[in-house]
């Protein structure tokens, strides 16, 4: 009986220096250097791409609030700029939310850019707010804020364009080309002294030229104002029992100079 119990304390301790050889359990296992660099590459790239993820979805999420305050700022402007004060405040309101993350996130990397952005927003939110709104002081507001906007989006890295424009860079295109041959139909026509054709080919221009101004409104408002005040004069001229054809030439000729500068902001290639 003991020499039974010797032997199989003997095969215990076999089994047991067997087990420790192969690696016995998980906790004592060997781990070869190249699978742990292998598995850390992994996991590194991983969080890397979810970070890069994140940074993309942040910044096409301010892209998206930029564009859209940018909108609202232009349609501020035309509604005041057509005396409209309750479509001017009605347009101001729309734009709370967007503003609100733009100034947020240029705080983060401009502070004094976001405070200037701001300041302007609450001037032109209190005029609209007012019993007695004063329209001159919206509209500069408004456009020194979309001036300011631009800073903002250099220093957030978003790429400033027409996005907020319901026109498509096609349709723009497509617009930029009819309105050139409008104005060139309609200087032709008043330098040959036809009041009529000059009047006719005027009124042809009225979609194309509302889309570019409001685009290019979105980027840059300056010649975007520009080219509106010369849309409006030479469409006056034609509107007029007496047409001063010298008039019209002559904006037409300097709207055609201002929208190569609009075709520029709008990124526009002919």
């Amino acid at each position: 009986m003991r020499r039974m119990i010797f032997i199989l304390a003997g095969v215990l301790s076999v089994l047991m220096l067997f087990s420790v050889a192969c690696g016995g359990d998980d906790s004592t296992a060997t781990v070869t250097p190249g699978a742990k660099t292998t598995a850390a590459t992994t996991t590194a790239a991983a969080t890397k791409t979810v970070a890069a993820t994140a940074t993309s979805a942040a910044s096409a999420e301010l892209a998206t609030h930029l564009a859209t305050i940018k909108a609202v700022l232009a349609d501020t402007i035309a509604k005041a700029q057509a005396g409209d004060v309750q479509g001017a405040r009605d347009a101001e309101g729309k734009g709370d939310t967007a503003m609100e993350a733009i100034i947020k996130a240029t705080r983060a990397v401009d502070p004094s850019l976001a405070d200037a952005i701001e300041k302007l927003e609450l001037d032109y939110e209190a005029q609209a707010d007012s019993p007695t709104t004063d329209l001159t002081v919206m509209i500069k507001d408004a456009q020194d804020a979309l001036k300011l906007l631009d800073q903002a989006a250099a220093k957030l890295n978003i790429t400033t364009s027409a996005a907020g424009s319901s026109a498509s860079a096609a349709e723009l295109k497509d617009a930029m080309t009819s309105i050139t041959a409008v104005l060139q139909k309609t200087i032709a026509k008043a330098v040959a002294g036809d009041v009529q054709g000059a009047r006719d080919a005027e009124g042809e221009g009225d979609k194309a030229m509302e889309a570019i101004i409001k685009a290019t409104r979105l980027v840059n408002p300056t010649p975007a104002d520009a080219i509106e005040k010369l849309e409006l004069d030479y469409e006056a001229q034609a509107d007029s029992t007496t047409t001063d054809l010298t008039i019209m030439i002559k904006d037409a000729q300097e709207a055609l100079t201002l929208l190569v500068q609009a075709a520029t902001a709008l990124r526009i290639t002919p």
